[in-house]
């Protein structure tokens, strides 16, 4: 680890903060709250998209399953 260390490290200033300041966040939990969700981001579509995607899976799992039995 000696590669790493620099040569002049006495010459270094110390690091300071200065002007601290908070900064308050502009959206609330209260406001997330009360917004209307579209229909894409319910627990609804969820479910209908992971249905979907399901039913796509098995349609050509047996398609493919058919397939094979075919010379």
């Amino acid at each position: 680890m000696a590669y790493f260390v620099a040569k002049n490290i006495e010459n270094l200033k110390e690091a300071q903060i200065l002007n601290l300041k908070e900064v308050k966040n502009k959206s609330t939990d209260v406001d997330d709250e009360k917004r209307v969700k579209s229909f894409w981001e319910t627990k609804l579509f969820m479910w209908v998209a992971a249905g979907v995607g399901g039913i796509l899976v098995i349609y050509f799992a047996i398609s493919m399953l058919r397939d094979m039995g075919k010379p």
